[in-house]
């Protein structure tokens, strides 16, 4: 439910003072940046499923329907483990869409007795209307595999997708590692880490075409955390791959039949070490030139803290796969002027104007346990955008413990005709003291750009 009015209005005065403070002298709202306050409650809504118990609420994923509806998967169950997963859908402007689901909710029948966890969200068209593809892997009935579903645009699964609604594969699959994508024929993209990917046909069975059972026979090289679609029908996979002694931020390109694309950087590979240490793309994004962002995090030399910290990171390649030396520093952006904090970007889109927004998270080492949201914007040559809150990038803190951020995606709002900046993720209530010991609540925030 939601959190009482009375505490939310007074968490939101709080972050607008902080964003208020961050910005120098910048105006909030209204400038980029700022939360924007026509959503939610003052820019922001926090909730928790109904069923769930609050401290297993753990936000998955996020997409943005054509109408504006936000859609977020969220980890979550109930004592007896029937449910493992839900989607909860939010209007445009921040409510909850109770014609969804159950009262907005849709829950996930995951559990007991072969537990799965449901971990990424997609958008598919079928019969000219908006349904929900979500993928997870654990038990998932074939003990271990991976378990696909899809419903309707009203929360209820689609009987017609796959067996009853699933399609289940028997493969083994590291639940941090894959992603999911949408091909412009409705087909279904998987990838699981360093595992061969799987293509679904539009309606949930295999696509042999792709290989035996759907699972491709090429072998990547690289463990893949995120896939994005290219408009001539090849896809580029992003995530890490070893140099030997460490990892490097990684990229490689197939050809629409899941073959490796070999013109593609170096025989469709691409690695790019920042400083000697593990180096991880977690978001890819194309632009409107056909080039490639991938952001993350990268180990710098002397990173802080010795040995174990990071720091976010964005790289832009050619369409080529070589990377583009125009950009930032060489190919790369600075690092942050962000203290001696940890932080990383999870998500990476591109305005209209080719300008470059990212969503991650930012922590400090004598408090690694409290993290916050972390925004920034650079222009499209690389460098940080200081109409962005003055200095490029900011921090949010909610409820002033752990912040996380599940996905940042644009939206056109169609009260202004601008794009803005939404972020899902969820929020401790209280200072961190376990695992699943705490409240844990999903948020969305809304920025201005």
């Amino acid at each position: 439910m939601y959190r009482t009015s009375g505490i939310l209005l007074t968490l939101i005065a709080i972050t607008v003072v902080t964003l208020a403070k961050n910005s120098y002298s910048q105006t909030c709202p209204g400038s980029p940046g700022c939360i924007d306050p026509t959503f939610g409650i003052g820019g922001t809504v926090v909730t928790s499923p109904p069923a769930a118990l609050v401290t297993n609420n753990v936000a998955r994923d996020m997409v943005i329907q054509a109408d504006g509806k936000i859609v977020v998967l969220v980890g979550a169950k109930d004592l007896d483990n029937t449910f493992s997963g839900v989607l909860v859908r939010f209007t445009a402007d921040g409510s909850i869409d109770a014609a969804f689901g159950n009262g907005g909710f849709a829950y996930l029948a995951w559990g007991t007795p072969n537990y799965c966890l449901p971990q990424k969200l997609a958008i598919q068209m079928v019969s000219g209307e908006q349904y929900f593809v979500v993928v997870g892997a654990g038990g998932c009935g074939v003990a271990p595999g991976v378990r696909v579903e899809r419903f309707t645009q009203w929360g209820l699964r689609d009987s017609s997708f796959g067996n009853g609604g699933v399609t289940t594969i028997n493969a083994v699959w590291n639940p941090q590692d894959y992603s999911i994508a949408i091909q412009s024929d409705q087909k279904i993209l998987l990838a699981g880490g360093a595992n061969p990917m799987v293509r679904l046909k539009a309606n949930g069975t295999a696509d042999t075409s792709f290989g035996p059972n759907g699972i491709s026979k090429t072998n990547s090289g690289i463990r893949i955390k995120e896939l994005q679609v290219l408009s001539n029908g090849k896809f580029v996979a992003g995530g890490y791959a070893s140099n030997g002694a460490n990892n490097d931020f990684a990229a490689v390109r197939f050809n629409s039949n899941g073959s490796l694309d070999k013109t593609f950087g170096s025989r469709g590979k691409t690695l790019v070490d920042f400083g000697g240490g593990n180096d991880i793309v977690l978001g890819i994004a194309v632009d409107a030139s056909g080039k490639m962002l991938l952001a993350g995090h990268a180990a710098y030399p002397n990173s802080t803290p010795a040995g174990a910290g990071f720091d976010a990171a964005m790289i832009r390649l050619k369409s080529d796969g070589k990377i583009d030396t125009t950009f930032g520093t060489g190919g790369r952006v600075l690092r942050l002027n962000n203290d001696e904090s940890t932080d990383y970007f999870s998500s990476v889109s591109v305005q209209s104007n080719g300008k470059i927004v990212l969503a991650g998270q930012r922590s400090l080492p004598i408090d690694p346990n409290n993290s916050e949201i972390l925004t920034a914007r650079y222009k499209s040559n690389g460098t940080l955008d200081t109409t962005f809150q003055l200095n490029g990038w900011n921090t949010t803190d909610i409820y002033g413990s752990t912040d996380s951020v599940a996905k940042g995606r644009l939206r056109i709002d169609p009260s202004c005709s601008c794009e803005k900046f939404v972020i899902a993720g969820h929020t401790l209530t209280e200072p961190y003291t376990g695992l699943y010991m705490n409240p844990r609540y999903l948020f969305g925030i809304r920025f201005m750009l």
